[in-house]
């Protein structure tokens, strides 16, 4: 049957063990206060040779866990986390973000005219698209592969559009706030980073 067991906190952070209550309040008493005292429950009580045991089943535990951990990476290694869209403002962003996350996220550039059908060049899918409706069915269509899109845009009518779609998280960066192409590629790397913690945390 469980027992219980007193521990006396110092006012340093210090733990005593007490066998009983009288004993930890005489304890209590020595120190200065502020003084704790906590009742606890003494789950087990173990000798050399049952912790001796425990450790080995501990370790065999551990070890299918972490060659469970592997095997789960290695199956999920190109795995798609988010899929990335820069409307045709950012042309040319989306290869050096699709360099720095392309082995988690996939990254679409809207080309306007000139393409007839999507296009990989680079670390960039290239997509076809004349006016917002076919972005609006872009978007659509990616989002029903089941994964977060995250669209990024310089059009405020159109972002009002796409926000709502359920699934795209929608980036609106009007031009007059963007400083500079490299700050303007690490503030979109650090957003994404953010979503991704967000929705596979």
């Amino acid at each position: 049957m469980p027992r219980n067991v007193y521990l006396v906190a110092s006012r340093d952070g210090r733990l005593y063990p007490a066998r009983s209550l009288r004993e930890a309040l005489e304890k209590a008493m020595e120190l200065e206060p502020p003084v704790r005292i906590y009742r606890g429950v003494l789950v087990a009580e173990l000798d050399r040779d049952e912790i001796e045991e425990l450790k080995s089943v501990l370790m065999a535990s551990e070890r299918r866990v972490v060659v469970s951990e592997e095997g789960r990476r290695e199956k999920n290694r190109d795995a798609t986390l988010a899929i990335v869209v820069f409307d045709q403002m950012f042309r040319g962003f989306g290869d050096i973000v699709g360099r720095e996350l392309g082995r988690v996220i996939e990254v679409h550039e809207v080309a306007g005219r000139g393409v007839e059908k999507p296009v990989k060049m680079g670390h960039v899918i290239l997509d076809p698209a004349h006016d917002d409706y076919d972005i609006m069915k872009l978007l659509d269509r990616l989002r029903s592969r089941g994964c977060p899109v995250i669209f990024f845009t310089g059009d405020k009518k159109l972002a009002q559009q796409a926000s709502t779609l359920d699934g795209v998280f929608v980036e609106y960066l009007p031009p007059s706030e963007i400083p500079g192409k490299e700050i303007a590629i690490r503030m979109m790397l650090e957003r994404i980073r953010e979503i991704l913690k967000e929705v596979w945390a």
